[in-house]
């Protein structure tokens, strides 16, 4: 039984217990060309001079902008010790912190931080309300997500307890839908914005192309087109 198979809807009221966080442990795989090519639309956005970098993972988005941007503050979170000690370790300095466990923020005040970027991290949290919340709390100008777009969710047999789990800890599948919910009249302007294109990533490899930045540049002919992305990036003003 694998990954075909579809069990029932989480419930609305799920929720991770703590010991969770601390089981994930390290990040698992390396970063990606398709990653190096997300971080370099996103970094394109930030607005502002405060950066606050939700799911640091590695650290090398905060590294890309450091080098990138001279921004008078740059901070990071991570939800257990192990990924928060990697991430500041990688970037060479405690910009790191420990946060949003179930979304929360709470070190961070409100409109403290002019840019949030939030990449791969709002199909895995368990209350996706609150953790937008927190998002349009703690920002002062822009908010920069990219997901999964429209990803259909994969379950697997969990060998431990004999019950089901969504493959990659993806809870959720975001679509415009889901995001007219959560921003639709309650920011000034949202855009949905497809990054890394499927077929143009496939060209690429067949042509042994593996500049993320030209990439990223040719990608832009699929701005507007969203069939055939991997993921979507919603740039959120207020």
């Amino acid at each position: 039984m694998g990954a075909d198979i579809i069990p029932e809807k989480i419930p609305e009221d799920f929720r991770y217990d703590d010991s969770y966080y601390e089981a994930l442990g390290l990040p698992k795989g390396i970063l990606t060309l398709k990653d190096r090519i997300r971080f370099l639309h996103a970094s394109k956005w930030i607005a502002g001079d405060s950066l606050l970098d939700v799911g640091a993972y590695y650290g090398d988005f905060i590294k890309l902008v450091r080098q990138e941007h001279k921004l008078k503050s740059v901070y990071g979170t991570e939800v257990c010790d192990q990924r928060l000690k990697l991430a500041n370790e990688n970037i060479g300095k405690h910009v790191v912190q420990m946060g949003f466990r179930h979304g929360d923020l709470d070190s961070f005040e409100e409109n403290s931080v002019d840019t949030i970027t939030c990449m791969e991290v709002l199909e895995h949290v368990d209350d996706l309300d609150r953790a937008v919340g927190e998002l349009l709390r703690v920002a002062r100008k822009r908010i920069i997500i990219t997901v999964p777009w429209e990803q259909k969710i994969a379950y697997q047999l969990c060998v431990y307890c004999g019950g089901y789990t969504p493959e990659s800890g993806h809870l959720r599948r975001i679509d415009r839908e889901i995001i007219e919910r959560l921003f639709g009249g309650k920011v000034a302007n949202y855009t949905i914005l497809p990054i890394v294109n499927k077929r143009l990533l496939r060209i690429c490899r067949l042509l042994h192309i593996n500049s993320p930045e030209l990439i990223a540049s040719v990608d832009k002919l699929w701005r507007f087109n969203m069939r055939g992305c991997l993921w979507a990036m919603i740039i959120v003003d207020k």
